[in-house]
């Protein structure tokens, strides 16, 4: 039997990214009062908490997205990511954009037509 390999220190620092175990969690006691969805999800799931990402992929995004730009331009710049290249859901009649997959980041014209939008490149 061989010996387990330890842990990239990498993959280490990506997860401690996502789940945020340093963040004091103290609002989430009221999150949970007024939803009863999140109630049962964190009676299902004691001890866990929500994740600041949906993926270590976005996690690992979210410094190039945000390095030397201002929050609020960073969070826009996700934002218009999201909207223009993720996947759309409608829940409970609001219209929601997750982050694109690696694979969908990856396409070449995804790029080149984010970068001409004011040109009024069109995805198809």
């Amino acid at each position: 039997m061989s010996t387990p390999r330890p842990i990239p220190c990498w993959f280490a620092t990506s997860c401690n990214g996502c789940l945020s175990p340093d963040v004091d969690a103290t609002f989430w006691g009221g999150t949970l009062a007024a939803d009863p969805v999140a109630t049962q999800l964190a009676r299902r799931f004691v001890g866990l908490r929500p994740a600041c990402f949906d993926s270590i992929y976005e996690a690992a995004t979210w410094p190039v997205i945000s390095q030397r730009v201002q929050m609020g331009q960073a969070a826009d710049i996700r934002r218009s990511i999201c909207e223009r290249f993720g996947r759309h859901a409608q829940i409970a009649g609001m219209l929601l954009h997750a982050f694109p997959t690696p694979s969908r980041c990856a396409a070449p014209t995804t790029w080149a037509c984010h970068r001409s939008k004011q040109a009024g490149c069109t995805r198809r």
